[in-house]
């Protein structure tokens, strides 16, 4: 959360592809919020021990040791498991409000109503 997207090159180069502000949510963001089961999430990995590369013509590359990390480890070795407990199925159905706003005097159009009754249940 509020991490980095690296692209691995396959010979222990990453370049740095962007942030998650960039890039939206990750499928660990979506497993946190709720909104994946963690036998969807994939396994992920960081790179340890990262340094610059400091060639000029590999500008933003990098060298490190990557690590493989699956949901299953978070889980289980986060501080907050201990009082969140083991994940849950995640939510399928949601609610949502809408709201016909009429200016003073304004008189409720058939086809507005008609739109609106759509989508209540």
């Amino acid at each position: 959360m509020g991490g980095n997207f690296w692209v691995d090159h396959g010979d222990g180069s990453f370049t740095l592809h962007g942030s998650s502000t960039q890039e939206g949510f990750s499928w660990l963001d979506l497993y946190a919020m709720g909104l994946a089961d963690a036998e969807e999430v994939p396994d992920m990995f960081i790179v340890r021990n990262l340094q610059d590369n400091d060639d000029p013509d590999k500008e933003g590359s990098y060298t490190g040791d990557k690590e493989i990390i699956s949901i299953d480890q978070i889980v289980t070795e986060h501080p907050w498991y201990d009082w969140v407990g083991p994940p849950v199925r995640s939510q399928g159905v949601f609610n949502a409000g809408f709201v016909y706003l009429l200016a003073p005097g304004q008189i409720p159009s058939g086809d507005m109503l008609a739109l609106h009754a759509r989508y209540k249940s």
